[in-house]
């Protein structure tokens, strides 16, 4: 599974209300009535556990100014807390754009899904 997205929303409500806050209350009106229950439900931070069973990488620009590291920061102190195995890396010095590493990060991936791949083989020999 190859996913990006917001692994803990609390966070990033806590770290730019300005920029997250609004469109929530766009997408859920009864979100500030059920903020707490809408976050449990949408932050992989919450559970996870779904992911005790996935390899799971994660990829961060330390700068970025859309979605906090912190976030990822986050789920891997519960990835290491859950015992799940995960890979991470955070590139200092860059923003919002993962491809501002582009062959760092194409190269960490193809590592990565040869890695699981070859595993995943060797699993069911």
């Amino acid at each position: 599974m190859i996913k990006g997205g917001i692994s803990d929303l609390n966070t990033f409500i806590e770290e730019d209300p300005k920029y997250i806050k609004p469109i929530l209350e766009q997408a859920r009106p009864d979100f500030n009535e059920h903020t707490d229950a809408i976050c449990r439900d949408i932050s992989l931070v919450a559970d996870v556990n779904v992911l005790k069973d996935i390899p799971t990488l994660i990829m961060h620009n330390e700068n970025d100014n859309v979605v906090p590291s912190k976030l990822s920061h986050n789920l891997v102190t519960q990835l290491q807390n859950h015992g799940i195995e995960h890979e991470v890396h955070f590139f200092p010095g860059k923003h919002h754009q993962i491809l501002e590493s582009n062959d760092q990060v194409q190269d960490l991936t193809i590592n990565w899904l040869e890695k699981h791949r070859n595993k995943h083989m060797k699993a069911s020999l």
